[in-house]
């Protein structure tokens, strides 16, 4: 058999050493030193002192392609006799064994050579083989990357050059050493395996026999897995040696027959979780228990799927960023968390799932009556908005918001699955949440993110919600948001909101503000934090764009934090405003904000100017004493105005 590997073209005598290594690694990233040799030829090659790389691979570890050849590195800890031992013990043999230059009598330094049954050519295969490998002979950590070089070595000290390793018996029977390197989590043979023995029966309710015809050939092994309460804890694993149908996987039998106290017993759930909200128990489940746990599943990258009736393995299970663990298969297109997954093996409706999950896991929701207060606060002031009080009460209010009330709901929605304790409240008392745009405006299935931010803006003003400053904000909170703004470089923090009573006191302030929306002729297509800035002042701008009152700006002595004001570029935009709003003015005493568009959007845009004159009327109708009003029939003819209708026009206070 003929192997594809990569070899130096300079052999040395001894350990390379500083730019020699460097030479070694550019000129074993170049496809010419790709060559094929049988296995023998290989060891020769190395002990001529050759350096390889095993697999066909360039410089950095994503240029890989393809690998049969496999190699470990032992410096410390296992001797050569004790090694050979071991791979005899589990049935994994390498093709040949051989010292390396630094290689002496009173510590064994060298490297065993596996040749795979098959050439690997996907890259999640090929480090699963590597990891194990590693773990099973306690080889150096430093040799898991597939891009790595091996030097040549001093001699050949075990051969067995016809010797395969079976790839997938490595990868069904020891998917769990890979499965804790995924999740960042040492395995250690010495831990792990134990020994082989002939085990007659499982005592399980869903495998019974009396047949002794059935044995099977299993191995026992000691290994850490998580478990329900995210910690790790020594279980026995019971692997059959072999490829598992469906029939094998008996928590999936249980979970179809909801079987709790099997479960509870194979899981070992003993302690009891409690849990202060929903939003913390969809987490829980979602994020803390180990679905590929909960199901048994062996080698979770690819198995058959527990969904359709699978010929080929197409499915996998994988953890997403925020440590969801998401079900996937390729074949029939099932995809979902464990709450779908669970529903898809039983039939019940989501909620019964959940009960389910929560009698498994011995998971529990207390509510204080503090929390319950909260709730009902939150519930009434839904029922506010769906009963017709907003319309009939409060007609300002309802105006602005009718079109939004679905996001508002949601708002509330999410803040009464957030209730936690009275630490977790603002200044006023009142629940603390968080939720990004991103995560509202895919909720509500909208595309922009911005109008998602303005109708929460629009909320804010009208005190139907508050935004929070960050010294509002729960200390443990404000951390958490703090950490993930470092971790992804974002410019502010996720935004924390809080949602009060909506009594007849926050009401009539409410009613109030919105009158001043109406007063001041305010849109949406105006509201940002300059917009707000200069039609209603600082005070309320900083209120509604709380983290957005700041700015850093370069000084002689360094970066200073300085008050937000508005900025140069808008500065000019409106004095380009000012300008021709008086020229008009004065040519024919009066002014149209469409005319003011038609002669700048040259310059700025169409909709740049636009905007910046939303954003700027008001500030220049109280600066320089202007007055926006709606033509009549006199006023037309007093001003000569030609036009349809009765456009709103521009003019002095007299």
């Amino acid at each position: 058999m003929k192997i594809k590997i990569m070899i130096d073209n300079i052999k040395y005598n001894n350990k390379p050493q500083g730019k020699e290594i460097g030479s070694i690694v550019k000129r074993l990233s170049n496809n010419k030193n790709i060559t094929k040799l049988s296995v023998e030829e290989l060891a020769n090659k190395i002990i001529e002192g050759y350096t390889v790389k095993p697999a066909i691979c360039g410089r950095k570890q994503k240029e890989w392609q393809e690998q049969q050849v496999f190699m470990i590195d032992i410096d410390k800890g296992l001797t050569i006799e004790k090694a050979i031992e071991r791979s005899r013990e589990i049935n994994i043999i390498p093709a040949f064994i051989y010292t390396s230059f630094s290689h002496t009598e009173d510590n064994h330094k060298f490297r065993l050579v596996f040749i795979s049954d098959e050439v690997i050519t996907n890259i999640n295969e090929a480090l699963a083989i590597q990891h194990v490998l590693n773990s099973l002979f306690s080889a150096d950590e430093h040799c898991k990357n597939l891009n790595r070089i091996y030097f040549g070595g001093r001699s050949i000290v075990y051969e067995s050059y016809s010797s395969v390793i079976n790839v997938r018996e490595i990868l069904n029977k020891y998917s769990d050493i890979w499965y804790n390197e995924r999740l960042g989590k040492k395995s250690d043979y010495n831990n792990r395996y134990k020994n082989n023995i002939y085990y007659l029966s499982r005592k399980n309710p869903y495998k019974q026999t009396n047949d002794n015809n059935n044995i099977k050939y299993i191995n026992i092994s000691c290994t850490k897995k998580p478990h329900n309460n995210n910690k790790y804890n020594n279980n026995i694993s019971i692997n059959i040696v072999g490829e598992k149908t469906l029939d094998d996987y008996y928590n999936i039998k249980a979970i179809k027959d909801k079987n709790i106290q099997y479960l509870k017993s194979v899981l070992n759930v003993k302690k009891e979780i409690i849990l202060q909200n929903e939003q913390e128990l969809y987490d829980y489940i979602k994020k803390e228990i180990n679905l590929i746990e909960l199901l048994n599943i062996d080698n979770f990258n690819n198995f058959r799927c527990i969904i359709h009736n699978d010929n080929n393995p197409s499915a996998g299970i994988i953890q997403d960023d925020d440590g969801t663990y998401i079900y996937h298969c390729f074949g029939c297109g099932f995809k979902g968390n464990i709450i779908h997954v669970v529903q898809a093996l039983t039939n019940e409706k989501t909620y019964k799932v959940i009960e389910f999950i929560k009698e498994i896991y011995n998971i529990k929701v207390k509510k204080t009556d503090w929390q319950k207060e909260q709730i009902a606060i939150l519930e009434a002031n839904k029922q506010m908005l769906l009963n017709g009080d907003f319309e009939k009460y409060y007609p300002n209010v309802y105006k602005l918001i009718k079109r939004y009330i679905p996001q508002l709901i949601t708002m509330i929605d999410i803040a009464i699955m957030n209730v936690r304790d009275e630490n977790f409240t603002d200044n006023e008392g009142n629940i603390v949440f968080f939720i990004s745009n991103s995560e509202l405006a895919n909720l509500l299935n909208s595309k922009s993110n911005k109008r998602i931010n303005q109708r929460n803006v629009l909320f804010a003003f009208l005190k139907l919600l508050k935004k929070l400053d960050k010294d509002e904000i729960p200390e443990k909170d404000l951390k958490k948001a703090l950490e993930i703004q470092k971790k992804y470089k974002h410019n502010n923090i996720v935004n924390y909101f809080s949602i009060g009573d909506y009594d007849i006191y926050r009401m009539k302030e409410s009613e109030k503000r919105a009158t001043m929306w109406y007063a001041k002729n305010m849109s949406m297509t105006g509201l940002s934090y300059e917009g707000i800035y200069r039609t209603f002042g600082k005070e309320i701008a900083n209120e509604l764009y709380p983290q957005y009152k700041k700015k850093v700006i370069k000084t002689e002595e360094g970066y200073k934090e300085i008050d937000r004001t508005t900025s140069k570029a808008s500065d000019e935009r409106t004095n380009d405003i000012i300008k021709i709003i008086f020229h008009l003015i004065n040519s024919k005493r009066y002014a149209t904000e469409k005319e003011v568009i038609e002669i700048l959007q040259s310059k700025y845009g169409k909709i740049l100017t636009q905007v910046q004159l939303k954003r700027s009327l008001q500030e220049i109708l109280y600066i320089y004493n202007l007055k926006r009003i709606r033509c009549n029939k006199e006023i037309k003819e007093q001003l000569g105005i030609t036009s349809k209708g009765y456009p709103f026009i521009i003019v002095k206070n007299d």
